[in-house]
């Protein structure tokens, strides 16, 4: 039956409940007449589980699906805008992301996104493998890869998509999305804690200026710094160092916490400076380590604010008192 003979029926069984219910006072009638508006009724039911049953637009029925009215044009613009690139190197960025977001969040939640956004992004997010609790670096790792850029290039590129999305979707949605990431994605996000994260090259410009180091040396201390604080911390507070600081300095600590196995472990402040200097390859300059010491990790409280002081409860006393001069 066409849909025009569908709608005709419709208004028919309406009409004509009203009138066999108003017009006759027999009992036949009046069940005749609660059939034809129970058709009615199951009529509006099946409207509003698909609007083009009584003839709607497609656009209506598409636009429950949607949040907004971005289409695929509109989002595939805002990345190209805000990356500063042209428009198949956008698409390039939206697909590698929204691909490797497929296999970092749950198979139900990579459908419900795809629900909230244009069909021609669904495919991106759709992923026969279970989804893998991997880290924000990695994220950004298999980004890189699949566009063929480099790590700055591809944490940029995630940024902006994060972006695009939390616009196109729902509000609950992206939350849903967020929810699933651990808090090291939070400097990719564009809201919720955390989401101002000094550069790391504003990192080491402080370190160099407190130190009198070039910016390779700054670089070498800072990473010294930085892996043997991993080593030296638990690992949870590891976590939140990550989740404030830039990428490029995530791998130090990844690698001090391996070292630890997530334990912390106490040394003193001679002690820290010693593993420092080895790291820099300056083993008999500990003096100068010690300096550096002070140097990261005042620049780390510029970053973090008052948060460096939950961060960095367990190192030794004779560090927070050097910080605190």
């Amino acid at each position: 039956m066409s849909e025009r003979a569908l709608r005709a029926l419709v208004a028919t069984s309406f009409v004509a409940g009203l009138v066999l219910m108003i017009g006759f006072d027999r009992p036949l009638t009046r069940v005749l007449g609660v059939l034809s508006l129970l058709g009615f009724v199951v009529a509006g039911l099946f409207a509003i589980a698909d609007p083009r049953f009584l003839g709607a637009p497609v656009a209506l029925a598409t636009a429950r699906r949607t949040s907004g009215d971005m289409d695929y044009d509109a989002i595939i613009t805002l990345v190209q805008e805000a990356a500063d690139a042209d428009r198949e190197r956008a698409e390039r960025a939206a697909h590698a992301t929204l691909e490797t977001l497929a296999e970092r969040i749950s198979g139900g939640e990579a459908r419900q996104l795809a629900d909230q956004l244009p069909p021609e992004l669904s495919p991106w997010l759709n992923t026969a493998k279970r989804s893998e609790p991997f880290t924000v670096d990695e994220f950004v790792r298999r980004v890189a890869a699949r566009e063929a850029a480099d790590r700055s290039t591809a944490e940029r590129d995630v940024r902006i998509v994060f972006a695009a999305l939390s616009q196109s979707v729902s509000p609950r949605e992206f939350d849903d999305i967020v929810s699933e990431l651990d808090k090291s994605y939070a400097p990719l996000l564009p809201r919720g804690p955390y989401v101002e994260v000094m550069p790391a090259g504003e990192i080491l410009r402080r370190v160099a200026q407190r130190t009198g180091l070039d910016e390779a040396g700054a670089l070498r201390a800072t990473e010294a710094v930085l892996e043997t604080l991993g080593e030296r911390i638990a690992g949870g507070e590891v976590d939140d160092l990550i989740a404030r600081l830039p990428l490029a300095l995530h791998d130090p600590l990844y690698a001090g916490r391996a070292r630890s196995d997530g334990l912390a472990h106490h040394v003193s402040l001679d002690e820290f400076a010693l593993r420092v200097a080895e790291r820099e390859g300056t083993s008999d300059h500990v003096l100068a380590a010690r300096e550096h010491v002070v140097a990261v990790l005042a620049a780390l409280r510029e970053a973090l604010g008052d948060e460096f002081w939950d961060v960095t409860v367990q190192l030794p006393g004779d560090l927070i008192h050097e910080l605190h001069r």
